[in-house]
């Protein structure tokens, strides 16, 4: 067998980190949940049919992060010493409003939407089994380039539980909402012509699998935040901070 060189072992690596990058994005390169944003069309067809393509809602790594330094900060209270500077202490009272000011608001926001959807798949009575769930999982392991789903959680800082979270939600959302999306084949012919210098495949077949899939994502990306939009108008939500 032959042996990589340093080069190719470099970007073998960084095609996965990519990849992990889109499957589990990390604070920098994850999606506003409250507000979610189009996706291009060509973004689309490049990333294809991930299982966590840009109109999938998630947990951000940051409201992960945020929720548990608040436990954190809130069982040390202000009497715990978070750094010292030549003689100086910053103490977590400190630190915690430092997070609060700059990601609390956000943090807030997004834990307030996911609650809100998980209320409306509960209504619908729409769950992810675990056999579903898992299915997911190995989905998501299949395009990491070889890397391990626990070595991609790991370098995400994410466990397997949020991971699961993650998944559940999609599955929920794809039960309430995909049946609703309609591609028509002139819709696929339009998208085909105007971005066929983007698409990957090299048959027609191909191009308009991409095409379908890419105005798939986007139709649904709309239609979660239609729904986002009407939960959070139809909710009462009360915010303490």
């Amino acid at each position: 067998m032959r042996t990589q060189s340093k080069e190719e072992k470099k970007q073998t690596g960084s095609s996965s980190r990519r990849k992990i990058a889109e499957v589990l994005p990390n604070s920098k390169a994850s999606m506003d949940i409250a507000k979610p944003e189009k996706a291009s069309a060509t973004d689309s067809t490049k990333r294809g049919t991930g299982i966590f393509s840009s109109w999938i809602l998630r947990f951000t790594f940051l409201s992960i992060l945020i929720v548990g330094l608040g436990f954190i900060l809130n069982r040390y209270k202000s009497n715990f010493v978070a750094a010292k500077v030549n003689g100086e202490y910053i103490y977590t009272r400190d630190l915690n409003k430092s997070l609060t000011e700059r990601y609390g608001n956000q943090t807030l926001e997004d834990l307030i939407t996911v609650l809100l959807i998980k209320e409306e798949l509960s209504r619908n009575g729409l769950e992810a089994s675990e056999s579903e769930i898992n299915l997911k999982l190995s989905e998501i392991e299949k395009t990491l380039n070889g890397t391990s789903l626990d070595q991609a959680l790991l370098e995400q800082g994410m466990t397997l539980e949020a991971l699961k979270e993650r998944v559940s939600i999609q599955i929920g959302l794809e039960k309430l909402l995909l049946e609703k999306v309609t591609i028509s084949k002139e819709e696929i012919d339009a998208f085909v012509t105007q971005y066929e210098g983007s698409l990957q495949s090299a048959d027609d077949e191909g191009k308009r699998k991409e095409a379908e899939n890419a105005l798939r994502e986007q139709k649904m990306q709309g239609l979660i935040s239609t729904l986002i939009n009407d939960l959070r108008l139809k909710s009462k939500v009360t915010k303490y901070i």
